[in-house]
């Protein structure tokens, strides 16, 4: 009796024959029918439509040739989409294991609780292990899956939830190896946030998730990939537009100033690539900006990255004193109307160095700063890597001051404050 699974499994010239074998003998005795396909020498992506063209069973899945099922995963599936015929894919939690097959612990990115759409946008682990799929729901993506040389399951299942939702069956179901071999964190930064934005967009289009207000920019020059990916991650469920620029050394100014020139929107913000946002900082802020013209930008507490909830640093609310004499007081998470601040790239453009100093006093010439008490930023305190520009000194401080002491100087005499 033929199965109502067909169930591929990937393999290139560096397959382990031992694992291959651990992984096919894991598929016995699940309700499959099982096809090895030799992938070497072509894109991942490319495998795997061959694979679901191929397919003639009501439901598709795939195995990684390094990983193991767990008994039960694909029934569970099943019949979780049985019972929700409306659901395109249902998917497992998955275990890692380590070279030798012994089980680490629980892999968390699947995360727990019932799938909601902004989980196919904060992480390829989400839907990924073990994922059942209706053959009919993934026909239409493969022209585009298989231009894919990584990521391809990511893209696909974000795809599908263009179109429909997917079930989290809260079961272990899968065991996946880590070990060197595994090119899962190394497939180049650039491609990995393309293909976030590209998910993103067709979220949006379809009207699945909140279009983006803001564009925010995240400039990168020196620091570690892991770092700049949550960063990035970080962005992905959020209201915005993300543009990923190289960063200028020795001109952060003009780098910043080049990027507030991307995009159209209203609102604009930048995050730096070593830190990360809380969800909902954005939200936040455009709960404040929507409701108080007069404000042109705010601002939040912030959560040190490594540290215990709470760790951090909690500000009063804003008046232009504390701006004027503390250049750490206005400090993250700037969103501000673009408006604001197109009028003031082209001082930007020359400092490098209490450059976000210079265009938080800048912008208040056309309206207040607000202060919101929650920590919504996450920093990173460190010294891992040299600054793209110069940190300054009190010559430029005092520059900067005088720049924009005629503009905070008035706002201080006449007691505007929050």
């Amino acid at each position: 009796m033929t199965n109502r699974v067909d169930l591929h499994i990937l393999t290139i010239a560096r397959t382990r024959p031992e694992w291959l074998e651990q992984a096919i003998a894991s598929v016995a005795g699940q309700p499959v029918n099982l096809c090895v396909i030799d992938n070497n020498g072509r894109a991942t992506g490319a495998g795997r439509a061959q694979a679901y063209r191929e397919s003639t069973a009501e439901f598709v899945a795939c195995l990684d040739d390094d990983d193991v099922l767990l008994p039960g995963a694909i029934a569970a599936c099943v019949a979780a989409l049985d019972a929700n015929p409306a659901a395109l894919g249902a998917y497992t939690d998955a275990l890692y294991m380590n070279e030798s097959g012994q089980v680490l612990g629980p892999d968390v990115s699947t995360g727990s609780g019932p799938w909601c759409v902004e989980r196919n946008l904060t992480g390829a682990g989400h839907t990924e292990h073990i994922a059942v799929m209706r053959r009919t729901a993934v026909l239409p993506f493969l022209d585009e899956l298989e231009t894919y040389t990584g990521m391809e399951q990511y893209f696909l299942h974000g795809m599908l939830a263009t179109v429909g939702d997917w079930i989290h069956v809260e079961q272990p179901g899968y065991l996946f190896r880590l070990h060197p071999g595994n090119t899962h964190n190394q497939i180049p930064i650039e491609f990995r946030n393309a293909t976030r934005q590209r998910i993103r967009q067709r979220l949006t289009a379809a009207g699945r998730v909140t279009p983006p207000r803001v564009d925010v920019h995240v400039l990168y020059c020196y620091e570690p990939t892991r770092w700049i990916d949550d960063a990035l991650i970080s962005l992905t469920a959020e209201p915005v537009n993300v543009h990923f620029l190289k960063g200028i050394q020795g001109k952060v100014g003009l780098a910043r100033a080049n990027a507030f020139r991307h995009g159209t929107a209203e609102y604009v913000a930048f995050v730096d690539a070593d830190d990360e946002v809380v969800p909902g900082a954005f939200a936040a802020a455009l709960e404040v900006l929507d409701a108080r013209p007069e404000i042109v930008a705010t601002y939040c507490d912030i959560q040190l990255i490594g540290e215990r909830e709470g760790i951090g640093y909690l500000k009063a609310p804003w008046n232009p004193m504390s701006q004027l004499f503390g250049p750490s007081e206005v400090h993250h998470l700037h969103v501000m109307r673009r408006s604001a601040v197109e009028p003031c790239l082209e001082e930007l453009e020359k400092w490098d160095g209490f450059e976000e100093y210079a265009l938080m006093g800048l912008i208040c010439q056309f309206g207040q700063q607000y202060h919101i008490p929650r920590p919504l930023y996450r920093f990173r305190q460190h010294n891992a890597y040299p600054r793209a520009g110069a940190i300054g000194g009190h010559p430029m401080r005092q520059a900067a001051a005088r720049l924009v002491m005629p503009i905070l100087c008035p706002l201080i005499q006449a007691g505007v404050r929050q």
